[in-house]
């Protein structure tokens, strides 16, 4: 016997993860920089440049190619990354020198340096409709005054949301073949029944009559095979 069974939720789905940085989704983030290197870590000359990292909190590698930084808002695509990737979960250091080097092979130098008072810094990619500089992540309006040798960065965490816990009431219905080939066959939907993101339907409208519909605590699955069928 052929099953549908359908549940009204405004998610399909139980539970939903993410992670969260500054109150908004992203795959890569301005980690932490530093605007008055005068005792830290040297660059490939033995220099101490200005610096800031990036972190990768996504899942798989994201390649940059064509992004950029800056710190003009003015001007968001003043310095623009060569064909270099971060790994999941992984970092990349850049140096803020002013001295314009992307070569993918050595160290990353910006052709703008940090402010120590304190100034905006933006990541940038291109929009992938039109090609123009689309945010990614940014200190605005700006980060603020450091003393010599003091980086500056943000906190991560890790949230988890339910959308749906375990134990929740809802409602589903099961149908016969025919009952399903009456109702919900293509887009034909017969009036009453209206489904899947139609006006009027299960999943959208709050004002749809679900009380003959059976109350169950989630979970709620169903099955293809038939093992399970009564």
């Amino acid at each position: 016997m052929r099953v549908a069974l359908f549940k009204r939720f405004v998610w399909c789905g139980l539970a939903v993860y993410g992670l969260t940085v500054c109150g908004a989704k992203a795959d890569v983030i301005i980690s932490e920089l530093l605007a008055d290197n005068e005792s830290g870590i040297r660059d490939e000359d033995g220099e101490r440049e200005d610096w800031l990292e990036l972190y990768n909190n996504g899942d798989t590698a994201v390649c940059l190619e064509g992004w950029w930084l800056t710190d003009k808002t003015s001007d968001t695509n003043l310095w623009e990354f060569p064909c270099v990737s971060i790994p999941a979960k992984g970092y990349l250091l850049v140096w803020a020198s002013g001295e314009n080097r992307t070569d993918p092979d050595n160290p990353l130098h910006t052709n703008f340096s940090l402010s120590k008072s304190g100034e905006y810094l933006g990541l940038f990619r291109p929009n992938p409709t039109n090609g123009l500089p689309l945010l990614v992540d940014e200190f605005a309006p700006n980060f603020p005054a450091l003393p010599p040798d003091m980086s500056y960065g943000k906190t991560y965490v890790e949230r988890q949301t339910n959308i749906v816990a375990m134990g929740e009431i809802g409602r589903y219905r099961v149908l016969t073949a025919a009952e399903g080939d009456t109702y919900y066959r293509g887009t034909a939907y017969t009036s009453g029944h209206l489904g899947h993101d139609h006006p009027g339907g299960w999943n959208v409208s709050a004002a749809f009559d679900d009380s003959a519909w059976t109350l169950a605590a989630t979970g709620i699955g169903y099955d293809t095979t038939g093992a399970y069928d009564p």
